[in-house]
């Protein structure tokens, strides 16, 4: 079942009317989205405990879209993007459109979760590789990382490659030790992380998202 609110999973009650809000009727067509939007996000993390500057936050119709951008971003046809597995089914589909390849890197069953094949990821890398999804929560089998395994992922990952963390499923999580997606990206270049409003808030049908870039990748999509 893909809409939340027929499995229990109630929406905001007010939610439908904030969306009559007359301010709707504006035409106001800014690539990365209204600055009040922006602001927005930006105080909304603050508000959980990590500061983020409006200037990083872009606004996307959905991750689909999002992806489509960056794939346009990282490299020319025949390029290559690592993508877990196994995981979201889409990710084929989304580069093959911008013309790139998708490389699998597999994921094992171990201790009773899902776990990344570290040896196996490293032998995935060629001079064509341009970016690396992860994805945490994971879509279908819930895997989430946790600080000390991203950072050995990192780790793991050459300074040139573009690495994109989705976080849709960011609030289906209560795992204890979880990643500071926003840390990551102020401290590593060419991170950025995605998430969605439809997921956050159990609204299928609502493709509203946004994603948080290092300055470099922002400061690029605005020249372009």
């Amino acid at each position: 079942q893909s809409n939340p609110t027929r499995a229990g999973l109630a929406a905001p009650s007010d939610l439908l009317a904030q969306l009559a809000d007359p301010a709707a009727l504006r035409y106001e067509p800014l690539p990365f989205g209204l600055p009040a939007a922006r602001d927005a996000v930006a105080r909304d993390f603050a508000r959980r405990g990590y500061p983020l500057e409006p200037e990083r936050i872009l606004l996307h119709a959905s991750t689909s879209e999002a992806y489509a951008w960056l794939f346009k971003l990282l490299g020319d046809a025949g390029d290559r993007v690592l993508v877990p597995v196994p995981s979201y089914p889409l990710f084929d589909y989304l580069a093959g459109l911008e013309q790139m390849e998708t490389v699998p890197y597999p994921c094992v069953w171990e201790g009773g979760e899902w776990c990344v094949d570290f040896e196996a990821l490293e032998a995935r890398w060629d001079d064509r590789t341009r970016g690396v999804l992860v994805v945490s929560p994971n879509n279908p089998t819930g895997t989430c990382f946790g600080q000390a395994e991203l950072d050995a992922f990192l780790s793991k990952i050459p300074a040139v490659v573009v690495v994109v963390i989705d976080e849709a499923y960011a609030e289906y999580t209560t795992l204890a030790d979880a990643v500071d997606a926003i840390a990551v990206v102020k401290r590593r270049p060419r991170t950025v992380m995605l998430r969605t409003f439809s997921k956050a808030y159990g609204l299928a049908a609502y493709r509203v998202g946004y994603g948080v870039g290092d300055p470099e990748l922002i400061g690029y999509l605005e020249r372009a």
